[in-house]
């Protein structure tokens, strides 16, 4: 078995697993999270990227380092997984950016609001510096992968 057979085997049995959680551990077509006075609904795909992404990334970061990033299916799920993360992370800046809206919207102001405030803003600050370099990971990983594959596709046949 080459490299990208077992990268693509170990790919989908991620998949399976997330499956797996989402239709079994969950019986009810959406998930709730209460932090604080809060509820948060997650339906089950964002469940799944919830597991996927990180997982991907988690698994493949470390077999993409020890092999200089020349794999190409080590590669191609290490870009999957940023890019789930990726939208993890602009959900969350999303969900920040609505509560600012609405500390905005009240009419009086509290302490516990203005710390509210403060929190969200620096988190969005955080959550983009964060979205910038896993863009910029990503182009270049891209760009690396694209390398791999006219390097692997150019050579002549014997």
């Amino acid at each position: 078995m080459n490299r990208n057979s077992i990268d693509l085997i170990i790919f989908l049995s991620l998949v399976l697993l997330t499956a797996a959680i989402v239709m079994f551990a969950v019986s009810q077509s959406s998930i709730d999270i209460q932090l604080h006075d809060t509820y948060f609904v997650l339906d089950r795909m964002t469940l799944a990227v919830l597991i996927l992404g990180p997982l991907t990334i988690l698994i493949f970061l470390p077999f993409a380092a020890v092999r200089k990033f020349n794999s190409f299916g080590t590669n191609i799920a290490l870009i999957f997984g940023l890019m789930l993360v990726a939208v993890i992370c602009y959900s969350v800046a999303e969900l920040q950016s609505s509560y600012i809206t609405q500390i905005n919207s009240l009419d009086e102001v509290g302490p516990r609001d203005k710390a509210g405030y403060k929190n969200a803003t620096q988190s969005i600050t955080i959550i983009r510096i964060i979205l910038a370099v896993i863009g910029l990971s990503a182009l270049v990983l891209i760009y690396r992968t694209v390398k791999i594959w006219k390097e692997t596709h150019s050579r002549p046949s014997l």
